[in-house]
């Protein structure tokens, strides 16, 4: 089924919608229509003003827009989305961020401060096995 307007100041959007095997639906922008319809198919024209397709391609062209933001953080806009949504939100996740950069500061202290005991412990354990070899060699002198 075909059908076509033509008016000033309006465009034609010819749809084929496929109805064998769930195909989706191709849409074209022509003034006229040539092609024949595949077998199963049915194409229609659809009359769409100008201002409503400028519209539609504003808003797609908004919607197609691409944000990137790297940091251990959600960006403020983000926090501001997550409080909308829940509220409160933001400052639980700031809070969570705080805690564990405390605790993560924790656990690099508490393994230099093990790092720094153990070398020490094996310095005191080299200076002693150092006497103790001075002593039995001093000692085996002796008995030579």
């Amino acid at each position: 089924m075909e059908k076509q307007h033509e008016s000033d100041g309006d465009l034609a959007l010819s749809l084929k919608e496929h109805t064998v095997d769930d195909a989706p639906i191709s849409a074209s922008l022509a003034p006229d229509q040539s092609e024949e319809p595949l077998d199963g198919a049915s194409a229609e024209l659809i009359q769409i003003p100008v201002e409503t397709v400028e519209k539609i391609t504003r808003q797609v062209m908004l919607a197609v827009r691409h944000e990137f933001h790297s940091g251990p953080m959600p960006s403020p806009k983000q926090l501001t989305q997550y409080n909308d949504a829940l509220p409160g939100t933001a400052l639980i996740i700031r809070d969570e961020f705080i805690a564990n950069g405390q605790h993560t500061r924790i656990c690099e202290t508490t393994a230099l401060r093990g790092a720094i005991e153990k070398d020490k412990r094996a310095q005191w354990m080299a200076f002693v096995l150092v006497l103790v070899g001075m002593s039995f060699a001093g000692g085996v002198r002796d008995f030579v």
